[in-house]
């Protein structure tokens, strides 16, 4: 059976469960909140201590699967092992691909045709996905997906524009500042709250992406500010996207197969008329008809984003978010090393320092998360990870804030 996650599939980002900085984590604040609902609060540390004792004795995990391949077998080292390492070559794949068919293959052109392309793949790769598993009907109103369609479109195609003219690595670190619209979300749309250290982070994110941005305007011939703005409206679209996924999967229970499917059939059609309306669709089949590697590189690059996601979805139930963020992490840098060596670009000292401030900044946002998890369990790292990969207890916790 498909493990859902109620992950994003379409643009190979984590939308990773971060919980709110608890106002207070004393055990003067568990007793007012144990006061107000005291059998909650037993059952929850009667469910948490099961749990623990289930983990430390070897016990039962939850079911792990990549698409049909079923890892509860393996030991949690073994399932880290598989589905981290899956992840990185997946994405890293993703990467070196995505730069080479657009700056090289496509010649920096077409970029609305490559999306249309990745958003059948995907709706072909869920529909077999639901068609294997023997799918139950829709359980989501149409609307929320013709939504979440437009929103991926945006993600996506916008994605594919900006990197015609913003050098990759900058385009890396744009799509990696994802925590910081999710910050403004969160605290305008769920009333989230954050610390202080977050709100540092962010800055930094935003430091290091300014530097980049002026050294490309220096070194990079292709440079467009235009490229910022494009890739700006796609995090924040993705960050939206998230939210309204998360809608979907708590409150219709769906599947990750039919949020994939749906969403990207409706996608496919916003992408139809884009296309149609203008000349992409003509150019677009008859470049890949007289070219057929490249095809055959699109469906690569698609398929290593879908097989990045379902890793990505099978490494957060296994191993919990913060082994998902320091795989990520570790994704994005290598990213940027990989694509400086496959694809030589311009380099300099800006480069370095933007760097280093943007991965400063992302390193306090994960030491961040990992705070507020330990605080909310009283340190209690075993039943932390527990939380994390249990969306049911994760949400109970939230309760006692």
């Amino acid at each position: 059976k498909n493990s859902g996650c109620g992950m994003q599939a379409s643009n190979g980002e984590v939308s990773v469960p971060i919980p709110e900085a608890p106002p207070n984590t004393s055990n003067q604040a568990l007793d007012a909140a144990a006061a107000t609902n005291a059998s909650n609060l037993a059952q929850m540390r009667k469910e948490i201590a099961e749990l623990e004792a289930q983990v430390m004795k070897g016990g039962p995990r939850p079911q792990v699967s990549v698409l049909s391949w079923d890892l509860s077998g393996l030991s949690a080292s073994s399932q880290f092992a598989v589905c981290a390492g899956g992840v990185l070559v997946c994405y890293l794949s993703t990467g070196v691909l995505q730069e080479g068919l657009i700056r090289h293959d496509l010649d920096n052109e077409l970029a609305w045709y490559l999306t249309l392309c990745q958003f059948v793949a995907y709706f072909a790769f869920a529909g077999f996905q639901r068609f294997q598993r023997g799918a139950e009907p829709r359980k989501t109103p149409f609307s929320y997906y013709a939504l979440l369609g437009l929103l991926q479109v945006v993600t996506m195609g916008l994605s594919n524009l900006s990197v015609q003219v913003l050098n990759y690595p900058t385009q890396i670190l744009f799509k990696s500042a994802k925590p910081v619209p999710t910050m403004v979300f969160g605290a305008l749309y769920h009333q989230r709250r954050y610390s202080p250290s977050d709100f540092v982070a962010g800055a930094l994110m935003v430091v290091g992406m300014v530097i980049f941005c002026a050294a490309d305007a220096a070194n990079f011939d292709r440079f467009n500010p235009r490229g910022i703005i494009w890739v700006v409206a796609a995090i924040v679209a993705d960050a939206v996207s998230g939210a309204v996924q998360e809608k979907v999967s708590a409150q219709h229970k769906a599947p990750p197969d039919e949020v994939v499917f749906y969403s990207h059939l409706t996608g496919v059609l916003y992408l139809l008329v884009i296309c149609l309306g203008s000349s992409e669709m003509g150019e677009g089949v008859a470049f890949t008809m007289d070219k057929p590697h490249v095809f055959a590189k699109i469906v690569a690059y698609s398929l290593a984003g879908y097989l990045g996601a379902s890793f990505l979805k099978a490494l957060l139930k296994s191993s919990g978010a913060l082994a998902t963020l320091a795989t990520t992490t570790t994704r994005k840098a290598a990213a940027l090393g990989l694509s400086a060596v496959v694809f030589p670009k311009p380099f300099g000292p800006a480069y370095v320092g933007g760097a280093i401030a943007f991965f400063s900044g992302v390193l306090l946002h994960s030491s961040a998360v990992k705070i507020r998890l330990r605080a909310l369990v009283g340190g209690n790292s075993v039943a932390a990870r527990l939380l994390q990969a249990e969306p049911r207890r994760r949400r109970a916790v939230k309760q006692f804030k």
